[in-house]
């Protein structure tokens, strides 16, 4: 695998110069797989941040689109990792996060690529985990890029049995204004400390994309964590954007959900989903090709395939067939 810095400052560590401003080192660390137009609507929103003391990593998921030398053209100061190959959310993430924490962060905020923040995203992060009693995972207020005044992740909610997960304050009524504890926070954007990551040591690279922001706030709050919303912290997303095909989508949901269950509730509830759920795409799929919804039955087999794929041991990155035939 290749590691290379293109941009920045070589080998990864920002110098800190005489009469640097206080305060902790926050390295922002994007993943990146495709999607160059959004990464560099992201970048351009993080000029404007108002922390003084913070550094931007993007990992380039072995993108295809030329989204490495874009960024090294147009954001000099901003350092780019390439890979060779797309390593998936968590890898790249937990890549990132041992760069970031090697290169002298004290902090950490992991952010997708499809977002754009508010100036004073960092700073109000960063009080917000100053002022909370306990070490945690922190998130943001995230809203939609495309509603900007609508929630999108107010906090999470998970079910452990079924690993049915739900976001709250999602444009149905007001969070609270100061932070408050919830069950998940949200990958999309969250600030982690040192302490926090050698603690629990990064993301399960099982789950390559989804449910890994679920499974890092449980193994943080059973280690004594807790997972925290910051309201006075803003990011917008633009949802499903890194999803390139909606059977990606359903697969690694599908999969990644019974792997959880299987992990925090045991195999007997990872089984009975299982059978539950596989039992029903294939039902829900006949009836759709029987009415002539190719796209509806699609969406099924490839919820079916994310079953057997995690009946059959498959974790990681999904089988060629799920990208070759993905979109719906």
């Amino acid at each position: 695998m290749n590691e290379t810095p293109a941009g920045g400052r070589p080998g990864g560590a920002p110098g800190a110069p005489p009469g640097a401003p206080p305060g902790p080192m926050v390295w922002i660390v994007i993943p990146a797989w495709n999607g160059c137009r959004d990464t560099v609507e992201c970048l351009a929103s993080l000029r404007r941040l108002t922390w003084p003391r913070q550094h931007v990593l993007v990992v380039d998921n072995g993108s295809a689109d030329g989204t490495a030398d874009v960024l090294a053209a147009r954001f000099p100061a901003v350092e780019v990792l390439r890979l060779e190959r797309n390593l998936g959310f968590t890898g790249g993430c937990n890549l990132g996060l041992r760069y970031a924490f090697g290169g002298g962060a004290d902090y950490v905020l992991l952010l997708n690529n499809d977002t754009v923040v508010h100036p004073d995203v960092v700073g109000e992060l960063l009080s917000g985990a100053s002022a909370w009693p306990r070490q945690g995972l922190f998130s943001p207020l995230i809203l939609y890029h495309a509603d900007p005044d609508v929630v999108w992740y107010g906090g999470g909610q998970v079910d452990l049995t079924s690993g049915l997960t739900a976001h709250a304050f999602d444009g149905s009524s007001r969070p609270p204004l100061g932070p408050f504890r919830t069950q998940w926070a949200n990958g999309c954007a969250c600030l982690i400390s040192r302490r926090a990551y050698e603690t629990l040591g990064g993301l399960d690279p099982a789950y390559f994309a989804s449910y890994e922001d679920v499974d890092l706030s449980l193994r943080a709050r059973r280690s004594g964590m807790d997972a925290v919303v910051v309201p006075a912290a803003r990011v917008w997303h633009k949802v499903s954007v890194s999803w390139r095909g909606q059977g990606q989508f359903y697969f690694y949901t599908v999969r990644n959900r019974l792997y959880f269950v299987r992990k925090f509730s045991g195999p007997g509830a990872a089984l009975w989903w299982s059978l539950r759920l596989g039992a029903g795409a294939l039902a829900y799929a006949a009836g759709a090709g029987l009415r002539r919804r190719s796209a509806e039955a699609k969406m099924y087999l490839f919820t079916l395939g994310g079953v057997l794929a995690f009946l059959s041991g498959s974790r990681g990155r999904a089988p060629e067939w799920v990208y070759r035939w993905g979109r719906i």
